[in-house]
């Protein structure tokens, strides 16, 4: 414990603060830092409690079924050419209480992917509390059998997470290619809807053959340290003791140009400047920590999942200059076409009921806190109510175009293959 250090790192103070300062490779670290308190959200434990635990809590029979619902492999059939939506389909999923003015404002992207598409365009609807296995009945289809010519490999989800659940949406993204965009009003819905009609017709593509690779790396932090050396700098750099291919970052591969932020210079600004420059990068891949906000806060709704950056002054102090959120994102910023993959805790959004479970015996049952060993604070604090993240929602519906957005959920679903324009979300 060095609670209370102040050191300075290239010129600049960090306050080590950290319940267990780097150096300890025992320790298992979450992603996640605390906005109220500035500390980890989820309290880090060593790998032998960790054991300790599981071992104590073995895995109830009621959850042997999930390993039969799918087979060992997963995806589109032999013969079907996923980058062409007349093969492999193109489906949006409305839940039934979808309002009329949403399913118009949408209606310039689905008219575009029915022309696409032909007969394997698919309008379709989600009923509330539909399970996976419910739903592909209900749409005759079956686990390991995904067929363009009944439910299209490419389904976009329409609405907000306590309508078409989370959950949903990973089981049926295993083997489908799934996206989804929610939004507050129908106007942004149209906006997104347009701006990915637009960029799908203009004559010249307005991205950069560039990928920007932009990562934290804070003192004391394991989990930054990390991600910064075993995520970003191999992706940025390539892996030079590898044989093969790893050898080499696959931008190089491509022929792409790359920029790398790591560390100092991962700040807000930098960030800033690539969602706000004259030309977009084809792809921008982050990792860092992002914001955990009590239920009930006000800022929830504003801040939650938002990216600290590496302007953070250490454990025990947080302030809105140190980290990224919806608000930061102008009307003006120019995100058109762009790819983002933002590793981060909440990036994507909170779901009421996580289910990355150290504990079995308490599935869907057990509160957050409980679950992950939140601060005591969050007893009585846990989300009523499953929410997706601002920060990708305000970028997706800026005026200058919808960035399509891989940013993962705690816990982390799997996500669809981002280079077809019908897995946009």
């Amino acid at each position: 414990m060095n609670a209370g250090v102040t050191k300075t790192f290239r010129n600049r103070a960090f306050r080590v603060n950290a319940p267990n300062p780097a150096g300890d490779d025992d320790l298992v670290v979450v992603n996640g830092i605390d906005i109220e308190t500035g500390q980890y959200a989820f309290t880090p434990c060593t790998i032998e409690d960790l054991a300790r635990h599981l071992v104590n809590h073995p895995r109830p029979r009621a959850l042997d079924h999930t390993d039969e619902l799918f087979p060992p492999m997963f995806g589109i059939r032999f013969g079907v050419d996923p980058l062409k939506l007349e093969e492999s389909g193109w489906g949006i999923v409305f839940h039934t209480d979808a309002a009329d003015d949403v399913r118009s404002a949408l209606e310039l992207l689905l008219a575009r992917r029915r022309a696409q598409a032909g007969d394997r365009f698919a309008e379709l609807d989600y009923r509330s509390g539909e399970q996976m296995r419910d739903w592909y009945d209900r749409h005759g289809i079956s686990a390991g059998n995904v067929d363009p010519e009944i439910v299209p490999y490419y389904l976009l989800l329409v609405g907000p997470p306590d309508l078409i659940p989370f959950e949903f949406q990973y089981l049926v993204g295993i083997e489908y290619a799934v996206g989804r965009v929610t939004f507050a009003t129908p106007d942004e819905y149209e906006r997104y809807a347009r701006s990915i009609v637009d960029y799908e017709e203009s004559q010249a593509v307005p991205n950069s053959r560039e990928i920007v690779y932009w990562g934290t790396r804070h003192p004391a932090d394991p989990a930054t340290q990390l991600s910064a050396s075993q995520l970003i700098t191999p992706l940025a750099e390539g892996i030079p003791d590898a044989r093969g291919a790893l050898k080499r970052p696959i931008h190089a591969d491509v022929g792409w140009d790359s920029r790398l932020r790591l560390a100092d210079d991962a700040t807000r600004a930098a960030l800033l400047d690539v969602m706000n420059a004259p030309k977009a990068p084809a792809m921008l891949f982050t990792a860092s920590h992002g914001m955990a906000v009590d239920s009930g806060d006000p800022r929830q709704k504003a801040d939650q999942g938002a990216l600290l950056c590496q302007d953070w002054s250490g454990f025990g102090d947080t302030r809105p200059e140190h980290f990224l959120t919806a608000a930061d994102i102008g009307d003006d910023a120019n995100v058109n076409g762009l790819i983002a993959f933002t590793f981060a805790c909440f990036g994507a959004g909170t779901p009421d009921a996580d289910q990355f479970l150290k504990d079995l015996s308490d599935a869907g049952v057990a509160p957050l806190w409980r679950r992950h060993r939140l601060s005591r604070r969050y007893l009585n604090a846990c989300w009523d109510t499953p929410m997706a993240a601002p920060l990708p929602l305000s970028v997706m519906s800026t005026g200058r175009g919808a960035v399509r957005s891989r940013r993962p959920v705690f816990p982390k679903p799997r996500s669809a293959p981002s280079a077809t324009p019908s897995a946009t979300s």
